[in-house]
């Protein structure tokens, strides 16, 4: 984890735990397929889906852990994921996001992408957050725990 900030032992000792736990709540996941990794459909920039799709090729999540913040720091790309390849690359995310702090790209965008939508909030954001729903319980408990984590930093 980074130490680059003022950490606690403590804090790093959860950071540790709590990498381990998302590695052992995710490993059964499968690579989604090079042709499955993201919906070309998606409302956007029609250049995006195809770069993403094209950096994540071929990777498992174990991979990507280090490069992710810095190749995809505003966090967009989940949001172009398939569910299939959300539900497989997520771990990355928060594992990458655990050697951050509150206020950077990746751990800011990803808390918002993992909390639950608005009554209110458009539908392409709800649609976003249902494919939370085909997590196992166990991957929804070690989100949970994620976010607990960084609401006490």
């Amino acid at each position: 984890m980074n130490t680059g900030a003022a950490v606690s032992d403590e804090d790093l000792r959860t950071a540790y735990q709590l990498a381990a736990k998302i590695g052992v709540a995710f490993a059964a996941n499968r690579y989604p397929g090079d042709a499955h990794i993201v919906n070309l459909t998606t409302v956007g920039d029609p250049e995006e889906p195809a770069e993403i799709a094209a950096w994540f090729r071929g990777k498992t999540w174990l991979n990507v852990i280090a490069d992710i913040s810095d190749v995809w720091p505003t966090g967009d790309a989940p949001g172009y994921m398939t569910d299939a390849a959300h539900a497989y690359y997520l771990p990355a995310y928060l594992v990458a996001a655990l050697d951050q702090r509150p206020g950077v790209g990746t751990m800011d965008r990803l808390v918002w992408h993992l909390a639950p939508p608005a009554p209110d909030a458009p539908a392409w954001e709800r649609t976003l957050f249902r494919r939370f729903l085909g997590l196992s319980l166990g991957q929804r408990k070690v989100i949970v725990d994620f976010l607990t984590y960084v609401a006490e930093l």
